[in-house]
């Protein structure tokens, strides 16, 4: 399923970079770059090495044990830095709503609070939230890349 999910991130990768090569829109081409990323994370499990160096550094600094509040607090500060993001996207509502759901799903992957794992692990009919929740992401993209027109703030 890993590998289905990386291809879904390239191709909404290219689908972003042909839609802003098609109307010279750096918006569209900046989503490309940041799927194309995510795509070659999820194809080899970049995450994970993340979590697992940030882990072995906070092991090995001593902090381990404090590592919840400091999980928050990274989790949080990526949520605000995404909406604050998004609102430069206001005219492809779409796009900010379903690359936002990519990027914060990827962060909380790295930051892998445990609570916050354990609702992305839960299963619902075969396949993990988290899987639920690139897919819903990735249409939503692929429907802003299909999407004729923009709304014009």
């Amino acid at each position: 399923m890993n590998w289905i999910i990386a291809c879904g991130y390239g191709a909404a990768g290219i689908a972003c970079a042909l839609r802003g090569l098609q109307r010279a829109e750096p918006a569209w081409i900046g989503a490309a770059a940041a799927l194309c990323l995510l795509a070659l994370v999820q194809a080899t499990h970049l995450d994970l090495v993340a979590t697992s160096a940030l882990r072995s550094a906070a092991s090995h600094e001593g902090w381990y044990v404090l590592r919840r509040p400091v999980q928050a607090l990274a989790l949080g500060a990526g949520a605000l830095a995404l909406f604050t993001a998004a609102r430069r996207l206001r005219s492809q509502p779409l796009l900010a709503a379903g690359l936002g759901m990519c990027l914060l799903l990827g962060w909380a992957r790295v930051v892998s609070l445990h609570q916050v794992d354990e609702i992305l692990n839960a299963r619902v009919s075969g396949l993990s939230t988290g899987r639920w929740i690139d897919m819903g992401a990735l249409a939503l993209v692929t429907a802003a890349c299909l999407w004729p027109g923009e709304r014009h703030a």
